[in-house]
């Protein structure tokens, strides 16, 4: 591989090296979004997560085919695999954490919605002149 290939290869590598850790910035920031149920803070945080990925999309296209051999371009490669990996983990302890929160809702909305036929329940069951019977006159 030519030396300008090479370090054309290994730059694209280490910009994607550096989108790769801001998406998975942008991903702690998004957990603490669903945590704290802060909506535009998580549909910001998804707009800055798309655009970062589209950049990752356009430049893996600009890369050079080949570069086997290379150990300065291994290494970028190894790196780009460990953020990988990374950002995986978190999109998936993230997206547990949203289906935890997303159940506990439904169940939260369940619960209300039994309160709710209760009291109707209840106040239905009361006597026509809305008082109490206490047996006296």
């Amino acid at each position: 591989m030519a030396m300008s290939t090479q370090a054309e290869m290994i730059e694209l590598l280490n910009e994607q090296c550096r989108a790769y850790r801001e998406m998975y910035e942008v991903g702690k920031a998004q957990r603490a979004c669903i945590e704290g149920e802060d909506d535009s803070g998580l549909e910001d945080a998804f707009a800055r997560m798309h655009k970062l990925m589209d950049e990752v999309r356009l430049r893996q296209g600009r890369l050079p085919q080949s570069a086997d051999g290379e150990s300065e371009v291994e290494e970028c490669f190894t790196r780009l695999r460990a953020w990988l990996e990374r950002l995986q983990a978190q999109r998936q302890a993230t997206q547990s954490i949203a289906e935890q929160m997303l159940k506990r809702n439904r169940d939260e909305f369940r619960q209300f919605g039994r309160g709710r036929r209760a009291a109707r329940g209840y106040q239905s069951a009361r006597a026509p002149g809305g008082n109490l019977y206490d047996g006296r006159r």
